[in-house]
């Protein structure tokens, strides 16, 4: 069970999104779930909770599919930002079928200026950080929201829990981590896992990494984001007893289950943003701007 002190938490960053969500209720709705790395993956398990709990029936759509007189929503997550693509691309296609309504669930919006004139004074842009709905509220006709990242919808101890996911997840995920030579049992044997980035939005200097979690259970589909390559992020943090990471994800998933974790700036203000919109709630979650005594 998620600690006395956590739960509240946990609860508060799902309010704004199931009341929209409820609203949809009994709509047939289109669903684009961003591509990307297990972080991705966390998002959209707890997408899809949160779609289960607000009653919500949804059709998988890709990039061309034909969504014409229906709500669209585009899954949450980091992509409308100058270092991706995936997003800006497939709203290109789905605006020319002319959906009744779209929604930006919640992003981490920076730039995009061509994908935020896309969007009509009927459709609707929930960011996940307050740089994010400052800029959008400037940048788009569409009606900007403020809520918190969409990972926060999944109830972590229950997934982990269902046997008919482990049964799959777990060998997919002891398989990754012997590839790069760790073991799963080692994480709690180690006072502090380092689990850092290793792509485009790792900070030059930052503290090294015993492994790149996020980037390792990629499950080979970018265009299925897996449930078990959120089992497998899970896990990984349920068994560390401490983190140091500049992986987003790794620290949403620590939230929720309680490891206590070191937050590191990435490449742009992300980490910190929702931080400070999302994460300061949470007691055993601390953001450094530096850690100059890695090693």
């Amino acid at each position: 069970m998620l600690g006395r002190l956590r739960r509240p938490a946990v609860v508060a960053t799902r309010v704004a999104i199931h009341r929209l969500l409820s609203t949809l209720e009994g709509q047939q709705i289109c669903f684009f779930s961003t591509p990307g790395n297990a972080g991705d993956a966390l998002i959209n398990a707890g997408t899809l909770a949160a779609f289960n709990r607000a009653g919500v029936r949804w059709e998988s759509v890709q990039p061309g599919d034909h969504v014409q007189g229906r709500t669209l929503l585009i899954g949450g997550g980091g992509n409308l930002t100058p270092n991706y693509n995936h997003v800006e691309l497939a709203m290109a296609t789905f605006v020319e079928s002319n959906p009744r309504k779209i929604v930006i669930l919640p992003h981490g919006i920076r730039g995009q200026e061509r994908v935020l004139k896309l969007l009509r004074s009927q459709d609707l842009v929930v960011c996940r950080d307050r740089i994010g709905f400052e800029h959008c509220r400037t940048s788009t006709h569409a009606e900007v929201a403020l809520a918190h990242d969409m990972a926060f919808h999944l109830d972590v101890r229950k997934f982990l829990e269902g046997e008919v996911l482990a049964v799959v997840a777990r060998p997919f995920l002891v398989e990754r981590l012997a590839a790069c030579g760790w073991k799963l049992s080692q994480f709690n044997e180690r006072r502090t896992m380092f689990f850092m980035r290793t792509d485009g939005e790792c900070v030059t200097g930052s503290a090294p990494t015993d492994i790149d979690i996020s980037d390792q259970l990629i499950d080979g589909d970018v265009n299925r984001l897996s449930a078990i390559s959120a089992w497998g992020l899970l896990e990984c943090v349920r068994r560390s007893r401490q983190i140091v990471t500049d992986r987003l994800h790794v620290a949403v998933a620590a939230a929720l289950l309680g490891t206590p974790t070191e937050l590191l700036p990435n490449s742009y203000d992300k980490n910190r943003s929702v931080f400070d919109h999302s994460l300061r709630r949470f007691r055993h979650i601390r953001f450094a701007e530096s850690r100059v005594d890695a090693a």
